[in-house]
């Protein structure tokens, strides 16, 4: 359909009708947890929607944001953000995130602030499971500090766990097998 879009001269009504089949693949995939249903429609909407098809698209995708779960919020925020970097309207894509987006998109020093405790208390009960729920909070630790800039930040923090907790080699064993 993105090559359609692209070569093609659709009348209107076809054209929205394919951008609709092409978001709803989209939205079909997000709910499922972002399997790859349609791999190339988030892109094809995002490369041939115009700014007029942005209006219903925006609409329809904030209505499914209101009726969503954490995953799919930021999924969904992210798609809608992702459009206003396109168009070079970082400044909206920002106020969307701060308006719509989950906790940790709205508020990611504190969601850090949260994890790390979650990671000490993971790590404080001494079991090879409580390590693996530990990573599991460092792999969004990680995903945060990235997306506001601060790999350093990040870096230091996890050197400073492993020097820390040097110790404990099933907790090293668990950051070793997540790549950490």
């Amino acid at each position: 359909m993105s090559r359609c879009l692209k070569e093609g001269q659709p009348d209107g009504d076809t054209r929205r009708a394919w951008l609709e089949a092409l978001l709803a693949a989209e939205l079909t995939d997000i709910e499922l947890g972002g399997i790859d249903l349609a791999p190339s429609a988030r892109d094809a909407v995002l490369e041939h929607a115009s700014d007029e098809d942005w209006a219903w698209i925006e609409k329809e995708v904030r209505a499914q944001i209101h009726k969503s779960r954490d995953w799919e919020r930021e999924a969904l925020v992210n798609f809608l953000s992702e459009w206003r970097g396109h168009q070079r309207q970082d400044k909206e894509a920002a106020a969307l995130i701060r308006e719509l987006g989950t906790p940790e998109q709205r508020h990611p020093q504190e969601a850090i602030a949260l994890y790390r405790e979650l990671v000490e208390q993971a790590i404080g009960r001494r079991q090879r499971s409580a390590y693996q729920e530990a990573v599991r909070y460092l792999k969004r630790v990680k995903a945060l500090y990235k997306s506001l800039g601060a790999q350093s930040d990040w870096d230091a923090y996890l050197q400073s766990l492993r020097t820390q907790y040097a110790h404990l080699p099933a907790l090293q064993d668990e950051l070793r097998k997540a790549r950490l």
